[in-house]
């Protein structure tokens, strides 16, 4: 989906073996990829970096191991324990292998504040309860902290900037929402992979089409404003 144009460019679908991915989407100079943990892995920094697309995808060094620039394994654990405490966004640069393809990437981190840090913690240790799972105090410390990768140029984003920029991938969530939301109204009345495929397949088209719609009255409720008069949309 893409965010700036407001509509779907590329869908696929897939059954509950396939991965979240970006490898196999279209891509090229000037797009921008933003994810969440299910996409912080090196394929799709090397993917998207063959396509001369940039990313910017929150990650879990456990799933994304970077190597630094003499080929070692990148300790994030010991570097973020390193900060000063007073500090709150901290960056440095690693590299991201795969398949003898190598991607330099910015590896940024935000310390949450002390309240937020231990909600984040207690929500792991609650989930780790309920999945009956042993903590590991790595994971426990890694909470307080938001990790992000990213192949964006530090000449035209700060580290700020691009915390600011992976907040909007909120803006994802609530779509995806607005999908499902659509598709509980679909009835499936097959079980063969192929009609499932083909009816939600035009589940979505008939999804598109009703935003486009939607967007269009939205627009045309918020044309031909006073100056200073509050528009349909910000309210």
């Amino acid at each position: 989906y893409d965010l700036v144009a407001g509509r779907l460019i590329n869908v696929q679908l897939g059954d509950r073996k396939q991965a979240e991915t970006l490898v196999g989407l279209p891509g090229g100079s000037g797009d921008l990829f933003v994810g969440d943990r299910n996409y912080g892995k090196r394929s799709n920094l090397v993917a998207m970096d063959a396509l001369q697309a940039a990313t910017l995808l929150r990650f879990s060094p456990q799933q994304c191991l970077l190597e630094q620039a003499d080929g070692t394994t990148f300790a994030v654990i010991p570097w973020l324990q390193a900060q000063k405490e007073d500090g709150e966004i901290c960056e440095t640069e690693g590299n991201a292998v795969q398949d003898h393809k190598r991607v330099k990437v910015r590896v940024l981190a935000l310390r949450l504040p002390a309240e937020a840090a231990e909600r984040a913690r207690q929500r792991v240790l609650a989930r780790a309860k309920r999945k009956q799972q042993v903590v590991r105090p790595e994971t426990v410390f890694l909470a307080g902290w938001v990790l992000l990768v990213s192949t964006l140029p530090a000449s035209d984003w700060s580290a700020r900037e691009l915390f600011w920029l992976y907040r909007h991938r909120w803006q994802i969530e609530l779509l995806i929402k607005q999908m499902k939301q659509f598709l509980l109204l679909v009835q499936l009345r097959s079980h063969h992979p192929e009609t499932v495929r083909a009816a939600l397949l035009a589940a979505l088209v008939a999804w598109a089409l009703q935003e486009e719609e939607g967007q269009a009255l939205l627009r045309q409720l918020s044309s031909g404003l006073e100056a200073g008069q509050e528009s349909l949309i910000q309210a």
